[in-house]
């Protein structure tokens, strides 16, 4: 993915998700990762905000965990979902989405601000 596609992507992932309460998370594809009860425990919560880092888009809750998404070439972050919906993010006033029909998620919930810290740094 373009670095312009991707600065864009994040911006809008920002704009819409920051200051929103996170309800809950759905990962629709096969070999997700398994999301930690202790997580979904934590939730809802508050998205502090949204950035990008060396590619991969990431949101900060108030919950000690952090979310990270690279996004492939053909995929995208959108209000709306479809047929080649991988990723559902429900907000307290609707969802988004992401969209990719070549099946190509990379996603990680992170626990700690440590951890997230070191993923800035590296």
């Amino acid at each position: 993915m373009s670095n312009n596609k991707c600065h864009a992507m994040a911006e809008a992932m920002a704009i819409r998700c920051s200051n929103r309460k996170l309800q809950s998370i759905e990962l629709e594809y096969t070999g997700c990762p398994v999301i930690s009860e202790e997580f979904f425990a934590s939730t809802p919560c508050k998205i502090v905000g949204a950035g990008i880092h060396k590619g991969s888009i990431f949101w900060i809750l108030n919950n000690d965990f952090s979310i990270w998404s690279t996004p492939s070439s053909t995929g995208t972050w959108k209000e709306s979902s479809n047929k080649h919906t991988r990723i559902k993010i429900i907000l307290d006033d609707g969802v988004v989405c992401y969209n990719d029909r070549s099946k190509s998620v990379s996603f990680e919930i992170v626990k700690g601000k440590k951890a997230s810290l070191k993923k800035l740094k590296a």
